[in-house]
């Protein structure tokens, strides 16, 4: 559902086309990050670029966003499905606190540098943060140690793909949705009911905001046999509370953009 990005590489593969130049796909997903900073103003990470020019079916991706670095995480969904829903809130980017929250992270990441030789949040431990918990004045210190969290839960969520155990990734889910309501504070009234009508339906084992917040969707870890029960409960439950339905998309984990040209 990362639709700009999605736009970005796609538009970028259909131009070098039509001018019969190429570039490497790490190269396309780089120059589509820039377009989206330096052109729309989102201070925004290469995740989307990057899964978009590099999604492969049936696998996640783990992916260094210093180095570029990744691997395909093979991901077993067994008697799991994954749904997404779309709140249905408005929401620009642009107007909201994301670059406000990418500046916040980066203070942070100034003072940590003070005691330690690191070059991003991801670096740090939780042990760092906590060293620095004085000088991590006013929300810096939440988003430090959401980042941090973050990352750990990211590597825990990695074995659990590749051991298919889903309902420990759908407890990371569920921490990783607290962690960015409580700590990154980039969720919303209308994705937190969401993952909360969702987390208290039978046969979801978690749920998680995706996206850059404020709006947007959640993505939910359910089992096959009761998704259309459980969407069904979730369309209720919110529409009565809000006036208006999310939408719901079936999820399935397939290729990123291909062009015959063009190689991994």
């Amino acid at each position: 559902m990362s639709s700009s990005a999605a736009i970005e590489v796609s538009t970028a593969l259909a131009l070098l086309g039509l001018a019969e130049t190429s570039l490497s796909m790490k190269e396309v997903a780089v120059l589509c990050q820039s377009a989206e900073r330096e052109f729309v103003g989102v201070n925004c990470g290469i995740m989307d670029q990057f899964i978009s020019a590099f999604g492969k079916k049936g696998s996640a991706i783990l992916l260094d966003c210093d180095t570029l670095d990744y691997q395909d995480i093979p991901v077993e969904l067994g008697k799991y499905s994954l749904l997404l829903a779309n709140c249905n809130r408005p929401h620009e980017l642009k107007e909201s606190k994301y670059n406000e929250r990418r500046a916040e992270t980066e203070a942070a990441l100034t003072i940590l540098q003070k005691q330690r030789a690191i070059t991003s949040l991801a670096e740090a431990t939780a042990a760092d943060v906590e060293e620095a918990k004085d000088s991590l004045t006013g929300a810096l210190y939440h988003r430090a140690r959401h980042v941090v969290e973050e990352c750990a839960r990211v590597l825990a969520a990695t074995e659990a793909m590749r051991s298919g155990d889903m309902e420990t990734l759908g407890k990371l889910l569920n921490a990783s949705h607290d962690s960015l309501k409580n700590l990154f504070e980039v969720s919303c009234e209308e994705t937190d009911a969401l993952q909360e009508i969702f987390v208290a339906s039978k046969g979801c084992v978690g749920a998680r905001m995706i996206g850059g917040g404020f709006g947007g969707c959640v993505l939910a870890l359910v089992e096959t046999s009761r998704a259309d029960a459980c969407e069904q409960r979730v369309k209720e439950t919110y529409q009565k509370r809000f006036g208006y339905a999310p939408t719901f998309y079936p999820v399935s984990i397939d290729d990123g953009v291909t062009v015959d040209t063009y190689k991994r």
